[in-house]
């Protein structure tokens, strides 16, 4: 009797974990072509304010580097003063999107990066 209780609640935990996996990834296909969606969308010399409302909070934020400091994510460079970095959930950093905007604080570039 024992025994199939212990049976039933390891069957239950597996069947629960199995379907966590499949929700997140789930979740990840949805935002990762959410930002696939907005990224088309996004044209150079658009304004910061119509980015965020089509992205909504960027995953992180990277200036220009000052002396010294070091950031996660490759920082701006050239005509670049700020970059929005978009990750979907479940391995992000692997294909993120970012968007640099210039000191007027409108599009200048938009990647879309690839890892091997």
């Amino acid at each position: 009797m024992l025994k199939s209780r212990l049976s039933v609640a390891i069957g239950t935990v597996a069947l629960v974990a199995v379907l966590c996996a499949i929700a997140a990834v789930i979740r990840n296909i949805s935002v990762d072509r959410g930002y696939q969606a907005a990224f088309d969308e996004t044209k150079i010399g658009e304004p910061l304010n119509s980015v965020l409302l089509r992205f909504g909070e960027p995953t992180d934020v990277a200036g220009r580097l000052q002396t010294g400091e070091v950031a996660h994510q490759p920082p701006c460079e050239k005509e670049c003063w700020l970059r929005l970095w978009y990750m979907a959930p479940i391995l992000g950093g692997i294909s993120p999107y970012s968007i640099d905007f210039g000191p007027d604080q409108k599009v200048v570039g938009k990647y879309h990066w690839q890892s091997p």
